[in-house]
């Protein structure tokens, strides 16, 4: 396998797997790097896509008695020999077939003509924490074969790996606005603009925001959708 560093990364087939070409991206303090493809199936079409993983400021914990905690959204897109658009690689749903050290990941998946096809995966840590977080060698199994693809052929595909920062808030009331004293647009508390507001359920609710005086705040009416799903408290 020969291995360079332009972008974007780019593998050749012929046959068997031939080699790869990587980049390494990072956005908010989250990197990706050291891209590979190992472990190529020719009979069951499959390849693992794998790469190092981390952040800096993760966490998880429990807070009002509902635990959250912070996670890496992790796809994978290509572009096959010929195209023209780039297209989501179908990572296998199986959790057996993914890991990533210390870490959890939930592949999220999205119905494709009526099969749940992996679109991604939530990567994040397995216990609590908080501080950086680093995963080599996660690993995403790519079944390209359920695509309708067969590299066995010859030709070449280019492969780019992508994660983005996001959050898991679990259902029911949860706190809006800054913990750490006043901020200009953040939510707060209606008497202390340092303390954050406690969204607890779907009625008329006044928000307060920011340090301005007097006070700016507007009004949500009851009914409207708060995001705390099926629960409330």
């Amino acid at each position: 396998m020969k291995i360079q560093t332009p972008s974007p990364k780019r593998l050749f087939f012929a046959g068997a797997f031939a080699g790869l070409m990587l980049a390494t991206a990072s956005a908010n303090n989250l990197q990706v790097g050291n891209v590979r493809l190992m472990n190529h199936d020719a009979f069951a079409k499959t390849i693992d896509v794998v790469f190092n993983l981390q952040w800096d400021n993760a966490w998880r914990g429990t807070y009002d008695g509902v635990e959250s905690w912070d996670a890496a959204w992790v796809f994978v897109r290509f572009k096959a020999p010929g195209a023209t658009e780039w297209a989501h690689a179908w990572i296998d749903p199986n959790s057996a077939a993914n890991s990533a050290a210390a870490g959890t990941v939930d592949i999220g998946t999205t119905a494709v003509a009526g099969t749940p096809r992996g679109m991604g995966a939530f990567v994040y840590s397995a216990a609590a924490r908080a501080g950086g977080v680093v995963y080599p060698n996660t690993r995403l199994r790519w079944n390209y074969g359920a695509q309708g693809l067969d590299f066995n052929g010859g030709g070449d595909i280019e492969v780019s790996v992508h994660a983005l920062e996001m959050v898991f808030v679990a259902d029911g009331a949860f706190w809006a606005g800054n913990t750490n004293g006043v901020l200009n647009n953040s939510f707060r508390d209606a008497a202390d603009p340092t303390l954050p507001v406690r969204i607890a359920s779907e009625d008329a609710l006044t928000l307060y925001y920011g340090t301005n005086t007097p006070t700016t705040s507007y009004a949500i009416p009851a009914g409207s959708p708060r995001g705390l799903g099926d629960s409330t408290a």
